[in-house]
């Protein structure tokens, strides 16, 4: 059973309609003026409209457009994001975001953590954590994507030993023996801003999921990942 506390204020709603306004504007251009849609530059027309701080969003988008936006998977494959941000000095922060190959939200939490040791423990996690969400969630067929290169190169080649970090790992592939299909992804990290805000901001929102949403505030990154995936015309 999941429990949803959602608090909407009118801050919120009127930002969601002016970056949702600023993203739509984008999106006619495409169609109906054959205008290219640039990731970077509507994110930043709908942040300004909303005051977002984009400074998060828009610093990774200088490399190659493959790895900047984040893309739509294959029908009957379930797309999870995730993310687990790390303090020094305070608990550290988990973010998840599912989506199906419609781009459409099908799932979100936020969760806390008691400070990892290392960054690396904390994406680590993270992922344990989203792994086990999206079974509770029933999906069967997944595609991870993580921003952090390290755990993508552990996954592929899994920590040895006894410690920490090794049985985090091992627990992950305990749990995706659950699934039917499963890969694991290395995505920049502007192509993962969604679960990258969620677990920043995970004190905010600890233990909330929410189903088919995400928090309002959250909407004009969920909105800008649709449109930058849109197939051509």
């Amino acid at each position: 059973m999941f429990l949803f506390l959602v608090d909407v204020d009118s801050d919120a709603v009127a930002s969601w309609k002016t970056a949702s306004y600023a993203l739509w504007e984008a999106r006619n251009k495409l169609i109906f003026q054959e205008v290219p849609f640039r990731c970077e530059a509507a994110i930043q027309r709908a942040a300004s409209m909303s005051q977002v701080d984009t400074s998060m969003v828009v610093r990774d988008l200088h490399g190659p457009v493959r790895d900047a936006i984040w893309r739509r998977p294959p029908r009957g494959v379930f797309k999870v994001n995730f993310d687990g941000s790390w303090k020094a000095d305070a608990v550290s922060g988990m973010g998840m975001v599912a989506r199906n190959h419609d781009g459409l939200v099908l799932a979100a939490a936020a969760e806390v953590v008691e400070r990892p040791s290392t960054v690396v423990e904390a994406e680590a996690l993270a992922f344990r954590w989203a792994i086990g969400l999206a079974i509770n969630l029933g999906f069967r067929r997944v595609c991870f994507e993580t921003d952090c290169l390290t755990l993508f190169q552990m996954w592929k080649k899994p920590p040895d030993g006894r410690n920490y970090l090794a049985t985090i790992f091992s627990d992950c592939f305990q749990l995706c023996r659950s699934l039917d299909f499963v890969s694991v992804v290395f995505v920049r990290r502007s192509g993962n801003v969604v679960a990258d805000f969620l677990a920043r901001n995970a004190a905010s929102y600890a233990g909330l999921v929410w189903i088919e949403e995400v928090p309002p505030e959250v909407d004009v990154f969920v909105t800008a990942d649709l449109l930058a995936s849109m197939p051509p015309i």
